[in-house]
């Protein structure tokens, strides 16, 4: 598997309506390389307004990632708009996957 830029994520931001509860799940693909629930977080009704709706994502990194939204029951959700905080923290290795990283062959003479 390539090496990819891994980034630490610190939250996610929804603009939503919603007459009922809406379950939010943040996934990624580390650590383990699989993609799986990282954060979660259930929002409820919104009384007909916009509103947003802040998850907080400290601690978790990926270098791949996905957001799923899902209404509970007979919820109706409508989603307007979405923001992801994050900063890239370099290449990430994980051991167990016997990954490595090691330069070119480098000159030093002059």
């Amino acid at each position: 598997m390539p090496l990819s830029r891994a980034k630490e994520f610190k939250d996610v931001v929804l603009g939503y309506e919603a007459n009922g509860n809406v379950l939010i799940e943040w996934l990624t693909d580390l650590p383990g390389g699989a993609m799986a629930v990282r954060a979660s977080k259930t929002v409820g009704t919104t009384s007909a307004e916009r509103k947003p709706a802040i998850m907080p994502l400290d601690g978790v990194e990926g270098n791949f990632y996905k957001l799923r939204v899902t209404p509970q029951g007979t919820t109706v959700c409508k989603l307007f708009w979405g923001r992801v905080r994050l900063k890239v923290i370099g290449v990430y290795l994980d051991g167990a996957q016997n990954e490595k990283f090691e330069t070119e062959e480098l000159s030093l003479a002059g």
